[in-house]
């Protein structure tokens, strides 16, 4: 018997299904026996929506009740993780009405039987209190149980944090056992810190090592820090190809993540490609419609450099990317001939692969182009 692809699909979600089913029944069962660790795990999965639709806020609350429920149960038994767990829904109000105090007191159990998630929570808990003592107490803590998060904190409390006293000794002492478990702040830190003399003495060279490091994992100041010494050969070769592709990589990563983290980055880093505009290789350094799209809008506009043929260039590599709002943009010049030369038949193919796309622009002006008299006589019914 041959069996079709969804056919193979449905069967591979009803063996997922039953395994869940298989493996919540298996843990319910020894939970009702007192089983600590199975009450525990039968709490994380009524936490986590099992057996309800999760867009029935009725079930979702009973659920949360049940949940709340069994992290008790768990946590009589002296449960260092139902301890945290129970903190969460004091926190959140999940299956019990929020409380902070509560939830507070559930940490400090959690961290007295070892759990180091609720000594991180419990620092940063204190440090917002700016009871600093209590704060690094948890962080030294976790610190002992080889946490690199831990000494990622103590490293820069101890080089920042005027109320706990500074200590450069100390703070490099933990950043550099937390740089050794790969923890991507403290590699991070270190890098800028080593490049910019900032704490400790300049040196380009330790600064690289940490910073390819970080950067690897996708730090964005470490990648932004590193474009700047390859661009201006602090510590390595000067390189301005691999500057620009770092560059590039900043702006990447600030278009898929929050970028009000890193206030003025993006323009900052756009302007630093931008002034590059003379090589002719720049498109070899950049792969990505929307980096594309940015770089032209550096060469037109009232508070920008105006150079139509720059502008152009860029904004048809990002719309041959794929990029809608490039795509649009250039059906919008070939439609009145600005800058290019008039072409409605261009103008329409680059509407309509904006309007593939939903873009809402685009799809207004094709159907404009293509009947005019359609906003005549939705105007008119509109007026009458």
């Amino acid at each position: 018997m041959n069996v079709t692809g969804s056919s193979i699909f449905d069967k591979a979600l009803d063996l997922v299904e039953s395994i869940k089913r298989d493996t919540f029944v298996r843990k319910l069962y020894f939970a009702k026996f007192g089983n600590s660790d199975a009450q525990l795990e039968v709490g994380k999965m009524y936490l986590n929506g099992y057996g309800i639709d999760t867009d029935d806020n009725a079930a979702v609350m009973e659920n949360d009740r049940k949940a709340f429920y069994w992290f008790f149960k768990s946590s009589e038994q002296n449960n260092a993780e139902a301890f945290f767990c129970l903190s969460f829904c004091f926190f959140e109000g999940v299956g019990v009405e929020k409380n902070d105090e509560k939830a507070i007191c559930c940490l400090h159990k959690a961290a007295k039987l070892g759990n180091v998630d609720s000594m991180l929570k419990l620092y940063n808990i204190y440090v917002a209190k700016k009871d600093f003592e209590k704060a690094i107490s948890f962080a030294k803590d976790a610190s002992e149980n080889g946490n690199s998060v831990a000494n990622y904190m103590l490293g820069y409390s101890y080089m920042y944090r005027d109320e706990i006293g500074i200590n450069i000794e100390k703070g490099l002492k933990y950043l550099v056992e937390a740089a050794k478990s790969e923890n991507k702040n403290a590699q991070s830190l270190l890098g800028i810190m080593y490049f910019s003399g900032d704490k400790l003495h300049q040196d380009y060279k330790k600064s690289l090592y940490y910073l390819e490091k970080a950067a690897s994992k996708d730090d964005i100041l470490a990648i932004s820090t590193l474009a700047m010494c390859h661009e201006n050969g602090y510590g390595t070769k000067k390189d301005v190809f691999m500057a620009i592709y770092l560059y590039n990589k900043v702006l990447d990563l600030l278009l898929s993540t929050d970028s009000k983290s890193f206030p003025g980055l993006f323009e900052e880093t756009l302007s630093k490609i931008a002034k590059y505009k003379d090589f002719e290789y720049i498109e070899n350094c950049i792969d990505s419609p929307v980096v594309f799209y940015y770089l032209s809008q550096e060469f037109i506009g009232f508070d920008k450099e105006q150079n139509p043929e720059k502008y152009i260039r860029f904004l048809k590599k990002s719309a041959e990317m794929g990029y809608d709002k490039a795509q649009y943009e250039l059906g919008k010049m070939y439609e009145t001939g600005l800058h290019v030369e008039k072409d409605i038949d261009k103008a329409i193919e680059w509407f309509e692969k904006a309007g593939e796309q939903g873009d809402d622009g685009a799809i207004y002006s094709l159907l404009y182009l293509k009947d005019p008299d359609f906003f005549k006589s939705n105007n008119h019914s509109k007026k009458d």
